[in-house]
């Protein structure tokens, strides 16, 4: 299913932990004060963010040596790189003998559903011949711990925007402090409602929507398949696309057939069917095309999508499937309670 995210780009690299000494530290953090650090949003509150972001790190086998809470700053060991993996993230890496970095990063809430996560990433060269010096990241660590952080944070303060099955993706951008759209899925509501690649969204239904939170705000009130308003801006043009919001639990109905989308016939065609499941017990046979379901006609996916969100294991479900030249109207029962056998009691010896 496509479903609706809010990611940033990213490439990934292997790291394994070494350790830090204390001497060192000092040194340390005089050096990455200097450097500059590349900001993220993170599309939750701070306490939840520096919880995901321990959990994160911990994933990535990154051990911090520095956590102060009270000012949300950790820092973390040195890591030793491998060759391959240090010319992914530094420009000049032919040289290198090997190569460590630290990073050190900052949260700053600006609202409940709104941290700036600011990482500063310091890569340590050895030369062969020369002392070691210091490096500029290319950002592809850093890209990649804020999509890692900004996922799982996400799922923690708002599950249910992984419901929304609009199928494409809204990248944060901090300097217009707007979502840019990404990777729209043709076949999902999104890509037959005309939104397109590098759209920046500007309005839903009249409201302004930044990444300070108004999204969260906006769309959670939604719980039956809606249509909404969409405002975009594209190449400095607006345009209002309307679109179907449709929220799906994480265990829809359990109908027991899948459907296929056939090009050349515009239609669903009934791709499988479990034994003894509610849709064997209608009626459905393979290669039937289903044309409507629940008064919803299926003649795209957008209402494909609507006709699931309305879909109960405790109600039937009325379908129309074209089998040849003929139309059959057919009911798919609701799903039977599972039977709990008795237990007798066993009179004590």
């Amino acid at each position: 299913m496509k479903d609706l995210r809010i990611v940033c780009p990213v490439l990934f690299f292997v790291c394994l932990a070494a350790g830090l000494t204390s001497s060192a530290h000092a040194s340390l953090e005089e050096k990455i004060q200097k450097l500059p650090s590349k900001s993220f949003c993170v599309n939750a509150d701070i306490e939840t963010t520096w919880q995901t972001l321990t959990e994160v790190l911990h994933d990535m086998e990154i051990v911090p040596s520095l956590a102060d809470k009270s000012h949300w700053t950790l820092t973390s060991v040195f890591v030793l790189a491998e060759f391959s993996q240090l010319r992914k993230i530094s420009r000049n890496a032919r040289f290198l003998a090997k190569g460590r970095f630290t990073v050190k990063i900052r949260l700053e809430e600006v609202t409940p559903a709104f941290t700036e996560m600011h990482v500063t990433m310091q890569i340590r060269q050895n030369k062969l011949t020369k002392k070691e010096r210091l490096l500029k990241s290319r950002g592809t660590f850093e890209k990649l711990l804020a999509f890692r952080v900004n996922q799982r944070a996400i799922g923690k303060q708002f599950p249910w925007l992984y419901e929304i099955r609009l199928g494409m993706m809204l990248v944060p951008d901090l300097e217009k402090t707007r979502y840019h759209i990404d990777h729209v899925e043709a076949e999902s509501p999104a890509g037959e409602a005309g939104f397109r690649d590098g759209d920046v969204l500007m309005q839903i239904d009249g409201r302004s929507v930044t990444i300070r939170g108004e999204l969260f705000d906006i769309l959670s009130p939604v719980t039956e398949a809606r249509q909404m308003e969409f405002v975009v801006l594209r190449k400095e043009v607006e345009k209002r696309i309307p679109v179907w919001i449709v929220r799906i639990g994480e265990k829809p109905a359990k109908l027991g057939m899948s459907l296929k989308w056939v090009v050349s016939k515009d239609k669903f065609m009934v791709a499988d069917i479990g034994s003894h499941s509610r849709a064997s017990h209608a009626g459905l046979c393979l290669g039937d095309f289903m044309i409507e379901k629940d008064g919803i006609s299926l003649t795209n996916w957008t209402n494909y999508y609507r006709a699931l969100a309305g879909t109960s294991d405790s109600k039937p479900v009325q379908v129309k499937v074209l089998r040849g030249t003929q139309v059959l109207s057919l009911t798919i029962p609701p799903l039977a309670p599972a039977i709990i056998p008795e237990v007798s009691a066993i009179p004590a010896a």
